[in-house]
């Protein structure tokens, strides 16, 4: 894998007015407080001792899951046992997903209410996942001309 990852940050605002994309791989976790944004998360996670907690539901992450939360719903993770915490973190701004080809018709796709949550797909559609998102979190990581266009 190319992209490095990086350390977890706390900022939970979007510095660019579309999408942003994180590769995270932790060791050592502190508590993160409940919080929302006015994007969507989507967060693949791929290896850790994890329990989301999304409107006020408990989420046990199993890798290969894909949770889509809403900016509009209050979540954050509660850590297990010490071990590394590995995920893909995009965050959308539904205005760019209407932007999209067939957007608008993919919001409506995306949990609303009391919904569940978390998505599991098979090996193979995981990985499919997992390879398309770190590709999008690797071309943002490089700082050369056309690399957020590379990205979509």
């Amino acid at each position: 894998m190319k992209y490095l990852p990086e350390h977890f940050h706390t900022r939970q605002h979007m510095l660019r007015n579309d999408f942003e994309a994180f590769y995270h791989a932790d060791d050592a976790m502190r508590p993160v407080a409940p919080h929302r944004h006015n994007f969507y998360e989507l967060l693949f996670f791929m290896e850790g001792s994890v329990t989301y907690m999304a409107a006020d539901r408990p989420y046990p992450l199993q890798p290969g899951d894909l949770l889509i939360i809403p900016g509009s719903v209050s979540h954050h993770p509660v850590f297990g046992e010490s071990k590394r915490y590995r995920r893909v973190v995009l965050w959308v701004t539904e205005e760019f997903v209407r932007t999209l080809p067939q957007g608008a018709e993919l919001v409506q796709c995306f949990p609303r209410g009391e919904d569940s949550f978390l998505y599991r797909f098979s090996p193979a559609d995981s990985e499919r996942l997992f390879d398309r998102a770190m590709a999008v979190a690797e071309e943002l990581s490089y700082t050369r001309p056309l690399a957020d266009t590379m990205s979509l």
